[in-house]
């Protein structure tokens, strides 16, 4: 072999394989990295829409009950948000139960599965502050635990 030939092979080479070697790992390493920051952003989303619609079903249950304790009733149009608020907390508590532990915990897709399952006062037997009230405390232990398992799982 000739002197070039054997000087490309021994010093030229080498620096072209680990040149290479390195730049695929390193690419998949920022892939892999990428990925798995994604997932974190869509995680975080998910449990804030949760966390906000939570917290809009208990605001709701508030101002009903105490609506209906002290007899001060509500403007039309802050009755209207309240209510246009929980129409769309409840279908966002309902999404997030049926999607379940796909982005979510499985610990706090069972959260919410038992805030669904909960049993609920007889509207018809029971004073109307009573039921406002017994809901926001449903509402309101659900959200501290889903804040709690949040925070765990998304490590902050």
């Amino acid at each position: 072999m000739s002197q070039w030939l054997t000087t490309l092979l021994t010093t030229v080479f080498p620096s072209l394989v680990v040149g290479v070697c390195t730049a695929i790992i390193t690419v998949r390493l920022s892939l892999r990295r990428f990925h798995a920051e994604r997932w974190w952003e869509r995680k975080a989303e998910a449990y804030s829409r949760i966390v906000e619609a939570l917290h809009n079903a208990m605001e709701f249950c508030s101002a009903m009950s105490d609506e209906s304790l002290t007899g001060v009733e509500l403007s039309d149009e802050r009755k209207a948000q309240l209510t246009q608020d929980y129409r769309q907390a409840s279908r966002e508590i309902r999404k997030a139960t049926g999607v379940g532990a796909y982005i979510i915990s499985d610990e706090v897709a069972d959260v919410l599965t038992k805030l669904e399952a909960r049993p609920h006062l007889d509207w018809e037997k029971t004073a109307t502050f009573e039921f406002y009230d017994h809901e926001h405390e449903g509402y309101k232990a659900a959200l501290a635990e889903v804040r709690r398992l949040a925070k765990k799982d998304l490590g902050v």
